[in-house]
């Protein structure tokens, strides 16, 4: 790290900027690689989890609840830890696709449920006016004031966890997620916005044991009619043969009283 005094501020505000003012105190970091990692975790309830992890400058000690508050981190558990590198780390959990896309700049998610299967699809855009430091995005905006020292400029790494098997993707697919590796640097310079989708699908057993109750249902009540009409056909052949049997004794006691017994 450079670390070096510089004048840039009128400080005895005699209306110029020269060596009769006093000097700041600048830091230059060369090694540094700026970095912030998000990760979102999609549950197959529409509930959703997200973490970004920023690996900031030794020198930072954490954030003020002040500073906090300014940024709008209330809906945020934060912590910071040194394990290598100095982290920040924002945690934060959403009940419904709703919450998400409210509480995150940029974040949609959809859940629509079909007959046998549930489709999940997860788009963040990351706008080009990221890379400014008046960024809407809170996180986004810290990262780049704990950057601001390095020479090298931030990269991003978004990672993105789906329920079921993740179907379609613009990122790199490992199993059921999806990684991007973004430069702000890229982005800035792009002449449009950095989009990053997603989308997976699961099984819709609440459909399946439905039609499956359905399939059965029908397939017993057909049974029944059958069996039904099985009885009822047994049961006039059975009268026709009574009656048929009632005629022939009538015959034969007719043809006795009339002294027939070979025709009887």
């Amino acid at each position: 790290r450079v670390v070096f005094k510089s004048y840039r501020r009128d400080t005895n505000a005699d209306g110029a900027v020269n060596v009769l003012d006093n000097p700041d105190i600048y830091i230059l970091d060369t090694a540094s690689k700026p970095s912030m990692r998000i990760t979102t975790t999609v549950n197959s309830d529409g509930s959703s989890g997200r973490i970004a992890e920023i690996v900031t400058d030794p020198l930072f000690r954490g954030l003020s609840g002040e500073q906090e508050k300014s940024l709008g981190l209330d809906l945020w558990k934060t912590s910071y830890d040194k394990s290598g590198e100095y982290r920040f780390k924002a945690m934060a959990q959403f009940n419904s696709p709703a919450e998400l896309g409210k509480t995150v700049n940029a974040v949609s998610l959809s859940v629509s449920a079909g007959l046998f299967s549930v489709s999940y699809r997860y788009v963040e855009t990351i706008p080009r006016a990221a890379a400014n430091p008046d960024s809407e995005d809170p996180l986004l905006k810290l990262a780049l004031e704990l950057s601001k020292t390095a020479v090298r400029s931030l990269s991003i790494q978004a990672k993105v966890s789906m329920p079921g098997a993740l179907v379609r993707s613009n990122g790199t697919v490992s199993g059921n997620s999806a990684v991007w590796n973004i430069s702000l640097a890229d982005i800035s310079s792009s002449d449009r916005d950095f989009e990053m989708r997603a989308e997976s699908r699961t099984r819709n057993w609440t459909g399946v044991g439905i039609l499956s109750a359905l399939f059965i249902a029908l397939v017993s009540a057909a049974g029944f009619f059958a069996m039904r009409q099985r009885s009822k056909t047994g049961a006039k052949k059975s009268k026709v043969a009574s009656e048929f049997h009632e005629a022939h004794v009538y015959m034969g006691n007719a043809y006795m009283s009339r002294g027939m017994p070979e025709e009887a």
